[in-house]
């Protein structure tokens, strides 16, 4: 996974930034900025200001598209990770698919569907303004409008494609039949926008530039998805406890921060260890990350009081499938193994693409185990 920031949490959520992001965020300022200071209405002063307030309206219209797949998914009962801001999109941490194919759908669905929302927001607030903020507020409209409809696409790696998956596994009862027919339709609708980028450029537009690398997005994400379905069928008959590794020693929570950086963290700095109370149940997970928030200010402070929640925690059990676990590993390529409540052992990719080695003759030379194919890292999201 990239490198990433948390700059804010909302109902618990963590909310992270990429380099991508800031990178796009600048050049969604600096284009409005030179746009509005080739007018002679503002100073340069005040097109700055009003570049960087439609850059806030814009990436927060995203983060509420966000919002609406966290807050449906935890309807279901779906633990949500946290949600990334990438390039101009993001994406929210939690397996959509966990409570069946209804709960996948609707979780899918709420992402374009306040986007689209949004969008009429934005126009009513156009209509009953002037001047600069109603051309920024009328922009931000068509902005969400085009960005719905493309979220609402049928094939991946946008919403449209998983509830397409959603869909089939409905009517057909197997989720990769499923994930086939969504990954067809990721690479049938990129050709069709690849096209239009092409139409676009023989029209002497732009904005082909746009297109077609939503469509050769389209194109790679789907012909991934298709290649990886039979190597997720065959994990379906692997157990996780087949699998995984011994886990690592579990940190006491009631342990001191300092003692935690002594025995744990400073051998691994990049590691989370599990967290258990005084009767060995699992609590949470302690990373050199979590630790140093809290531990900066006074080291002496107990492990409980800056380790990572139990639902944000990436965990599986020992007889779930290793296709399903891959899912709860995605993005982060580790598990801690938990049965009944008590750490019981360790899963990794690695471990998975061991396992699968020994068991499957028939497969292909070079055949590796991606985590989450069905998904931009670890759930569902924006194009970005």
């Amino acid at each position: 996974m990239e490198r990433r920031w948390k700059v804010a949490s909302v109902g618990g959520i963590p909310i992270f930034i990429t380099v991508p992001w800031l990178a796009f965020a600048a050049l969604v300022v600096w284009g409005t900025y030179q746009a509005l200071t080739a007018t002679p209405v503002l100073t340069q002063r005040e097109a700055l200001a009003w570049s960087i307030g439609n850059a806030l309206l814009f990436y927060a219209s995203i983060v509420i598209h966000e919002l609406a797949h966290a807050v449906t998914a935890r309807g279901f009962g779906v633990p949500v990770r946290g949600i990334t801001l990438v390039f101009w999109g993001g994406y929210t941490e939690t397996d959509a698919s966990a409570r069946g194919p209804l709960s996948s759908f609707l979780i899918s669905a709420a992402g374009p569907l306040s986007t689209l929302v949004l969008a009429g927001v934005f126009y009513v607030g156009a209509v009953v303004t002037e001047d600069i903020p109603s051309e920024l507020l009328s922009n931000l409209a068509f902005l969400s409008l085009i960005f719905a409809g493309l979220n609402a696409l049928p094939g991946f790696p946008v919403d449209g494609g998983r509830m397409l998956l959603a869909a089939v596994w409905g009517a057909t009862k197997d989720r990769y039949t499923a994930m086939n027919v969504a990954g067809w339709g990721g690479v049938l609708v990129g050709g069709a926008l690849g096209l239009l980028a092409l139409e676009r450029l023989r029209a002497g537009s732009g904005d082909f530039i746009f297109f077609g690398f939503v469509g050769w997005m389209m194109i790679g994400q789907g012909l991934q998805v298709i290649r990886q379905v039979p190597v997720l069928r065959q994990l379906t008959g692997g157990s996780v406890a087949e699998a995984m590794r011994p886990s690592p020693d579990p940190i006491a929570a009631d342990a001191t921060l300092i003692d935690a950086l002594e025995s744990h963290l400073r051998s691994e700095p990049d590691r989370t260890f599990p967290v258990v109370d005084a009767s060995h149940l699992l609590v949470g997970g302690l990373d050199f990350d979590s630790a140093a928030k809290v531990g900066k200010a006074d080291p002496t402070r107990r492990v409980a009081d800056a380790m990572i929640p139990l639902a944000r925690l990436r965990t599986v059990e020992p007889e779930q499938p290793l296709d399903r676990a891959l899912e709860a590993m995605a993005t982060s390529g580790r598990a801690i193994v938990a049965d009944a409540g008590r750490v019981v052992g360790e899963l990794t990719a690695d471990d998975v693409e061991r396992w699968f080695r020994r068991r499957s003759a028939a497969g292909p030379p070079g055949a590796s185990i991606p985590p989450r194919p069905d998904a931009p890292p670890g759930g569902v999201g924006t194009p970005g």
